[in-house]
């Protein structure tokens, strides 16, 4: 295997710090697989650049990457503020949905009917430093409310309600507006915000299929609503991202280890990536080295087998976006390369047991034979074959001990699966035979130096090849 080859993937969120050329380029070098554009501060103009600029180095570089879009949702904010404004512990203050300058007696919430709160909700606002409890609901425009923790109040800081049942549909009319921007540039994935219910994400499939996009969505769990639907959204989304910032305010943060295990789990077991996201280093916004706890968080992420680690404001706005990567990646593979890491594969091989509904039977049988046989005999690499990336993904969900190399035709998907765990996709586009196909894939694994020669190596494919099918094929091969 390519001593470079990373199995847990790396996302890098480019912002006015990163989105040159030259950094970008840099950045891709030191071991980005999908670059991030937040939507919630980022113009068309910036957009169409940077889309151009990735495309460009990825190209020059060979070397495939995604693009994700990530959509701002229907983030809640308070109002422009006084400068030096300060909330005092047990003060009493005036909250309005109509816009005004704020003091420390009265500002602005932006939410459209205050009868949706109920006496007791607690306002967290900019992620939890302030905290205030709602003593009485005056009118659909006003409340008051008793501060809790106090401090510094700044113009337009997001604020949330945790368990509250606020009247939010994930989609606002921005996200549309900015969906087709994102379907007409070729993006691969999407990341949809503040989901409640698998209903949000099948709303939002078919508003993709009136654009006539086929984007990947990732369904962002930062609800505790989401929580209580797990199954169903993971089911109806095609991956998720652990969005911890909201998440760990929207529930209590003691429990968020936990639910982060469990929701790592769970999509694998249902077959599909999973993203963990903020504060992976956040030290390093400013700092060249990171703190003891965010290397020992990113290794525990890699242990428990997400798909990818999501930089934000790191690379976005950070000093060193470079740097950042290039520490994601030796973290990374400090872990993967020890062999107490191939053992821990090995022993939780079975973790993605036959909870994967709504797939091709046949294209989950074989992904299961061509895993299985992994474990019993001297497999170096799994060889796939696809057409549309799924039983690749299929298949890395077993977080296989050895590596996935994918095979496709499809410029989209060799793209697509540069976000899955354990997987290096190429691309190939003979359509001769299935046997010259794995004829093909094994030289070419065998000249770049990613297999040697006796090499045990397992095929998928689909048989026959021109077909286009569900994998239905697996074939044990010696390097010669």
């Amino acid at each position: 295997m390519n001593s470079n080859f990373l199995r847990t993937k790396i996302i890098a969120t480019l912002g006015p710090a990163s989105w040159d050329i030259e950094t970008i380029e840099k950045m891709l070098l030191a071991g980005t697989n999908v670059f991030r554009l937040n939507f919630a501060h980022t113009s068309y103009e910036k957009a169409d650049e940077v889309v151009k600029i990735v495309r460009e180095v990825s190209l020059k570089n060979n070397k495939p990457c995604a693009l994700l879009a990530d959509l701002q949702g229907p983030k809640l904010r308070i109002g422009e503020i006084k400068d030096g404004v300060i909330l005092e512990n047990d003060a009493d203050v005036y909250i309005t949905n109509e816009e005004i300058l704020g003091d420390a007696n009265r500002f602005t919430l932006k939410y459209e009917n205050f009868t949706d709160f109920r006496e007791g909700d607690q306002v967290l606002i900019d992620d939890g430093k302030i905290v205030l409890s709602i003593e009485k609901v005056l009118s659909a425009k006003e409340m008051k409310a008793k501060v809790i923790r106090g401090g510094p109040l700044l113009s337009r800081k997001g604020f949330n309600v945790p368990n509250a049942n606020l009247s939010i549909f994930p989609i606002t009319e921005k996200d549309k507006e900015d969906l087709k921007f994102i379907a007409s540039h070729d993006f691969d994935w999407v990341a949809l915000s503040f989901i409640k219910s698998a209903q949000d994400i099948l709303k939002f499939r078919h508003f993709l299929e009136s654009l006539e996009s086929d984007l990947s969505i990732i369904a962002k769990i930062e609800k505790p609503e989401a929580l209580r639907q797990l199954n169903e959204i993971i089911i109806a989304a095609d991956g998720v991202m652990i969005a911890r910032g909201d998440l760990g305010v929207e529930m209590p943060i003691y429990q968020l280890p936990v639910w982060q295990k469990r929701i790592i789990t769970r999509a694998r077991q249902l077959a599909k990536p999973v993203i963990v996201a903020t504060q992976l280093l956040r030290s390093m916004i400013d700092d060249i080295i990171p703190s003891r706890a965010e290397v020992t968080d990113i290794a525990n992420a890699v242990l428990d087998g997400a798909d990818a680690l999501l930089l934000t404001d790191e690379t976005g706005i950070g000093k060193h976006p470079v740097l950042v990567v290039e520490t994601m990646a030796k973290v990374i593979g400090e872990v993967e390369k020890n062999p107490e890491f191939t053992k821990f594969l090995t022993k939780n091989f079975k973790m993605a047991s036959p909870l994967k509904l709504n797939c091709n039977r046949i294209q989950y049988v074989t992904a299961s034979i061509a895993t299985e046989v992994v474990l019993r005999y001297p497999i170096s690499a799994i060889i796939g074959l696809t057409y549309t990336g799924s039983s690749i993904i299929q298949m890395s969900s077993y977080r296989s001990p050895v590596p996935i190399y994918a095979f496709t035709s499809q410029e989209k998907v060799i793209r697509k699966l540069c976000l899955i765990w354990g997987v290096a996709p190429f691309n190939y586009d003979n359509q001769n035979s299935t046997d010259e196909s794995i004829e093909d894939t094994l030289n070419y694994l065998k000249e770049n130096n990613f297999l040697r020669v006796g090499d045990w190596v397992i095929h998928t494919a689909s048989m026959p090849i021109k077909a286009s099918k569900h994998i239905n094929t697996v074939k044990i091969s010696i390097v010669e």
